[in-house]
């Protein structure tokens, strides 16, 4: 199925669809084949979205109705009337909502809070939502899916915003306890995983509130991990920071290293396209770089800002952008005050409207001074539903995996993606995983992760619904060439925390070695794999109740026991417990949300 076609056949109900992120969702869902219920309480805009979407695709049908969410007897009538319009209804985004003036004013203050729009919120975001979803519902097709647009706001607590973030608490409550009722296919919060089945007992679910989750079946619109990515690059200057490099030596700066360690890394099951105008020059930006505050901790809107300048500076000077799953953005290095390279997922489009890319890297000068290609590739990763290994609030950078993992330290001496993830990726198959369930003692031989020998790649020894403990191995092969240890990794996943919060955890198996003590640049956790250097060695992580040890082979691969549940903890022939190295997370992964949620990462 191409990008195109996606949803076509496909009926969805779309809230709030006049302007925003409802005309957003429209255009995108339009731009994929589906057929369109628009519903919003101002007609004039509604009617004005309704032909620019007809404008630009037009092979669909698009019905529109004026709808205030507040009143049950107009959704009911809205709902009804799209049944008998299409014939069907096959999904709904219900995204309409309000946002108090009060937000960030000391009117906002709770003991400061104004009836009026405590009601006004509650009718719209909240009651609204209840609305649809129960007329939805008595409808919907099966394997169908219901998105409800909530926020961060609803997940943390925001001073002088008790209003809204009180309606959103709501809005995820409400979707959880309907998706429990009814077990759609995917019945969730907008920009959370949906539900799903897993087709082998260690392939974790995401829950549907974890943004960035690592379970198997999330989803935030990700771009295909297997097969051809197809990618366009556009080059940037400014009036104040003009060109005096090359497109040319800005392109060689990514490629084609970043295509050759996607091919590498994933076993040639990745192909990165990449598409590009090099003959064009740059494009001028129409305002100075250092007006764009291009630095760690600018907001979402102003990241949007700025590529969407960058589009539009490029189609002036260009003419075209073809239709690709990542866009990249490249700022000269004259440009110092284009910080650093973040990535992040909204959807642009051309001066047109038409849809040009759902993901988008924007680069700046930590491209040049520090990463180099390698940031290309940590960028993409998100694009891939990859999240951030590393702790996104602060502090440590390799707190939670050390260097073993590029979403963790893209410059480390072990990039590799963790084996966690290539087996979510694809490209680990299901013959190359060992999952132990089961308490006792099993043996296992494991070909290392970065190497495209076959063999089983990962051992997963089941905790729960949501947390396992994996055993692979790393070696200096692939694109881990410059690995300092060879040996047994062994690390926990829980999928209930979100990106950068913790969700994997290394732990170290050699705990008192001078390398692992955080403070030692470069080196926190770089020899925390098992190895046979001093002879056997093992670990035992008493969160899982669980003991690997790595042991001598006869062949070329690593070989380990891995006693699960009472046979983790040995006795002597006296009965008393053998002593071992009993090995906690030198951090504990925090299963609440931060207090600010960063938008660009």
């Amino acid at each position: 199925m191409s990008f195109s076609d996606q949803f076509k056949g496909k009926v969805i109900a779309i809230t709030g669809a006049a302007q925003g992120i409802g005309y957003t969702t429209a255009l995108l869902l339009a731009s994929r084949g589906a057929s369109l219920s628009l519903a919003d309480i101002q007609s004039s805009t509604l009617d004005e979205a309704k032909d620019s979407i007809l404008s630009q695709y037009t092979s669909i049908k698009v019905f529109s109705q004026v709808v205030d969410v507040r009143s049950a007897e107009q959704v009911e009538t809205w709902i009804k009337a799209t049944v008998s319009h299409f014939g069907r209804l096959d999904g709904a985004a219900n995204i309409a909502g309000i946002v108090p003036r009060s937000i960030g004013s000391d009117a906002g203050l709770m003991e400061n809070t104004s009836p009026d729009e405590w009601d006004s919120c509650l009718g719209v975001n909240l009651t609204g939502v209840m609305h649809c979803m129960k007329y939805e519902l008595r409808v919907i097709a099966e394997d169908s899916a219901i998105v409800n647009a909530s926020s961060i706001a609803g997940l943390v607590g925001r001073e002088k915003n008790g209003i809204y973030t009180a309606t959103k608490h709501g809005v995820v409550g409400l979707t959880r306890s309907a998706a429990k009722e009814v077990a759609l296919a995917a019945l969730t919060t907008a920009a959370y995983a949906s539900l799903g089945t897993p087709d082998k007992s260690c392939r974790l679910l995401a829950p549907v509130d974890v943004a960035g989750s690592l379970g198997f079946n999330y989803t935030d619109d990700c771009v295909p991990s297997t097969g051809r990515l197809s990618s366009y690059m556009i080059y940037v200057d400014f009036p104040d920071a003009e060109a005096n490099d090359t497109t040319k030596s800005l392109y060689d700066v990514f490629f084609p290293d970043a295509i050759d360690w996607f091919e590498t890394a994933s076993y040639g099951k990745l192909q990165l396209e990449v598409d590009t105008a090099l003959e064009g020059g740059f494009a001028r930006m129409p305002q100075a770089a250092d007006s764009y505050h291009f630095q760690r901790g600018m907001s979402g809107l102003e990241l949007v800002t700025y590529v969407q300048d960058a589009i539009d500076a490029h189609f002036d000077q260009i003419g075209t952008i073809p239709v690709v799953d990542v866009l990249y953005v490249v700022a000269t290095r004259r440009a110092t005050s284009i910080t650093y390279s973040p990535s992040m997922g909204y959807t642009f489009t051309d001066p047109s409207g038409s849809i040009l890319a759902n993901k988008t890297a924007a680069f700046g000068y930590d491209s040049y001074d520090y990463y180099g290609f390698k940031v290309l590739n940590h960028e993409t990763g998100h694009a891939l539903c990859l999240p951030d290994l590393y702790p996104l609030a602060g502090g440590e950078t390799r707190e939670y995996v050390g260097t073993w993992d590029m979403m963790g330290t893209i410059v480390g001496p072990s990039p590799d993606f963790f084996a966690w993830n290539k087996y979510r990726l694809g490209w680990i198959e299901e013959d190359e995983v060992d999952c132990v369930e089961d308490d006792g003692t099993t043996r296992h031989e494991l070909t290392p992760v970065s190497s495209d020998e076959a063999g089983v790649k990962a051992v997963i020894i089941r905790h729960s619904d949501t947390r396992v403990l994996v055993a692979e191995a790393r070696s200096n092969t692939g694109v881990d060439e410059n690995a300092r240890r060879s040996g047994v990794l062994v690390y926990s996943v829980d999928t209930e925390i979100q990106t950068g919060q913790g969700g994997i955890i290394v732990y170290d198996g050699n705990p008192n070695t001078g390398s692992s003590r955080y403070g030692t640049q470069g080196d926190v956790k770089s020899d925390a794999a098992l190895s046979l250097e001093d002879g056997e060695q093992e670990i035992y992580v008493e969160d899982f109740d669980v003991k690997v040890k790595i042991m001598e082979s006869d062949g070329p691969g690593f070989q380990i026991e891995v006693r699960k549940g009472e046979e983790a903890v040995e006795e002597d022939e006296d009965g008393l417990l053998l002593q071992t190295v009993a090995v906690k997370p030198a951090v504990v992964a925090t299963r609440t949300q931060p207090e600010k949620q960063p938008l660009v990462t």
